[in-house]
């Protein structure tokens, strides 16, 4: 069997595997326990490239995204989308994968809360001649309009901070969805 018959199904199999990991989520009691649905589907919306109107409707009308190393601010969202698709490129020549930890509200006034997760974030470019799998850690910092969280919209701000790189990975991308993180 020729080697390319065996690696072509499998690099289908791993644009197929876009799941985010939430069974290390663990929020504080502070924590409105309705934000794990809305951070999963949140997630879920990210890695899936194609998805436009369904990720950009969980911000809220002036809503901000924050991400990248040296970060790029977008507002609205047009911009939003745009900022996705510059990162993950609609097509499925990369593919991200999310492993959520943890969960705490990291500010509360009457106005806003922000509640932040620990991440680890897997990406897979197969626009490259030999894909290499990048882990980043970091984390996201979510603020919201008021407490506690009330529905599926209304996103002030998403703001990922990275706070560590590894290239290549520990990790095969996708191995983390796998049973136990790490295989």
């Amino acid at each position: 069997m020729k080697p390319i018959s065996i690696v072509a199904p499998l690099l289908v199999a791993a644009t197929a595997v876009q799941a985010v990991r939430m069974d290390f989520y663990g929020p504080t009691k502070r924590v409105n326990p309705q934000f794990e649905a809305y951070l999963k589907n949140f997630y879920e919306n990210m890695e899936n490239p194609d998805s436009t109107s369904t990720y950009t409707d969980l911000y809220a009308k002036d809503g901000q995204s924050v991400m990248g190393s040296p970060p790029e601010i977008a507002t609205g969202a047009i911009d939003i989308l745009q900022q996705k698709q510059k990162l993950l490129r609609p097509g499925g020549s990369k593919s991200w994968w999310y492993i959520v930890y943890g969960g705490f509200v990291d500010e509360l006034t009457e106005e806003e809360t922000t509640i932040a997760v620990f991440i680890v974030l897997q990406t897979t470019d197969r626009t490259n001649p030999a894909p290499v799998c990048t882990e980043t850690y970091g984390v996201a910092y979510w603020t919201f309009e008021a407490f506690p969280i009330a529905g599926a919209s209304g996103l002030k701000k998403y703001n990922l901070t990275e706070k560590a790189f590894e290239s290549p990975s520990k990790y095969p991308c996708g191995t983390m969805f796998q049973g136990t993180a790490g295989g």
